[in-house]
């Protein structure tokens, strides 16, 4: 999971960096390891997330949350999120 992550965190860390902008990569303890999962689609959305976020943050910073949400049992359904969040301007509350 580390590597499929950081490798897209890196590419962004440096565009953010280029425009003043903080950038964070935060993983819960849990989040490491290997993952069953689509590698590839999980870059490419990683990879637009941070795109968009990184493109209209004029100010502040990006962050990346990455976490497993579910039961304890790992066999019992364990997911894995992703979230990023900027300091951009963002969308009116109606179209949360």
């Amino acid at each position: 999971l580390e590597s499929e992550l950081d490798g897209v965190a890196d590419v962004y860390r440096l565009r953010a960096h280029e425009k003043g902008l903080g950038f964070e990569l935060r993983r819960q303890p849990m989040a490491q390891g290997v993952f069953l999962g689509d590698a590839v689609r999980l870059r490419q959305v990683l990879g637009n997330l941070l795109s968009n976020a990184v493109k209209f943050t004029q100010s502040g910073h990006v962050a990346v949350d990455v976490e497993v949400v579910g039961a304890a049992d790992a066999t019992a359904g364990q997911r894995l999120r992703v979230a990023v969040s900027d300091t951009g301007v963002g969308f009116p509350e109606a179209f949360a």
